[in-house]
């Protein structure tokens, strides 16, 4: 458990919101502005797309109140599950560590092939994986497919609850499978 700085570490969220487990929302509990009114939901989405609530003069992520709310502290970083970043639900939060959170990643905006995991070498498709700081080289394929498959496979042993899988195309027809490895009930 990695908790944010101690001063941020007693915030009063429950003096003016209520967690809605249905929708993952936030409702004020008091009128605090013309804005900020009692029963309203609360927060606005900021430009990084988070959820951001102000309470008592502070800016808070949406999703470290409903963390505070059901668990009584806040991590350094909290994971959604499913990558919704704005699905609040405390069935989709997690705390995690860096290297967990960064397994939980897509495939970079930058990558030409569109997969996590796969690159283009020489005509071919590599995939690879980290795991513990070691790289692990899952072979060279024809297809980016192909490449990606190695490496959702690769992913959910190394990676387990995690990894973050690639939804594959083929065809134009989609895999139809989450990318995520656990599931959300809701």
């Amino acid at each position: 458990m990695h908790l944010i700085s101690n001063s941020r570490n007693n915030p009063r969220f429950d003096k003016y919101l209520r967690y809605c487990p249905e929708t993952g929302n936030l409702i004020r509990t008091k009128t605090t502005s013309p804005k900020a009114r009692m029963g309203d939901v609360a927060g606005y989405v900021c430009s990084d797309g988070y959820l951001r609530i102000s309470v008592e003069s502070t800016k808070w992520k949406a999703h470290q109140i409903v963390f505070w709310l059901h668990h009584g502290y806040i991590p350094k970083i909290i994971d959604h599950v499913d990558r919704n970043i704005l699905n609040n639900r405390i069935e989709n939060l997690r705390d995690v560590s860096s290297k967990q959170n960064s397994m939980n990643s897509g495939a970079h905006a930058d990558g030409e092939v569109g997969y996590k995991g796969v690159s283009k070498s020489r005509g071919k498709f590599r995939a690879r994986i980290t795991v513990k700081d070691s790289v692990i080289h899952l072979g060279t394929f024809n297809t980016a497919e192909e490449a990606a498959m190695a490496y959702n496979n690769a992913a959910k042993k190394h990676l387990g609850e995690f990894a973050f899988l690639n939804k594959i195309i083929i065809n134009g027809v989609s895999d139809g499978k989450p990318n995520y490895s656990s599931s959300i009930t809701t």
